[in-house]
């Protein structure tokens, strides 16, 4: 029984080899193209939502805007996720009461956790 010479099994491996390449490679760059938006929403979340949240108006509309945004190019699951958890974080930076008022820490102190949670 004959199995051929090794040129010939070296080229079939590199042939099985370049296909599985070229199956997987757009999967994966896929993949690490959704974790990169999903991480920069994140960063801009948190740097938008840090603004908004020591008063800066421009700051906020910024913020809801990026987020509607964000919502009509909805990537996957968890990127909705942090969209929903953003728009929750508006919400609240929204109906946070004047400085004066007494509840005005404690508020802004569960906006703060919301920051370091996302």
């Amino acid at each position: 029984m004959e199995i051929g010479p090794l040129s010939e099994w070296v080229a079939g491996i590199a042939e099985l080899l370049a296909v599985c390449v070229a199956l997987f490679l757009p999967y994966y760059n896929e993949r690490k193209k959704l974790r990169r938006k999903t991480r920069n929403l994140r960063v801009s979340l948190v740097k938008w939502g840090k603004q908004a949240l020591d008063g800066d108006a421009y700051a906020l509309r910024v913020l809801d805007m990026y987020l509607m945004i964000s919502y009509m190019g909805n990537m996957n699951a968890d990127f909705e996720l942090l969209v929903s958890k953003g728009r929750a974080l508006t919400d609240a930076i929204k109906a946070l009461p004047a400085a004066t008022d007494p509840a005005y820490q404690a508020q802004r102190t569960a906006i703060e956790a919301q920051l370091a949670a996302l």
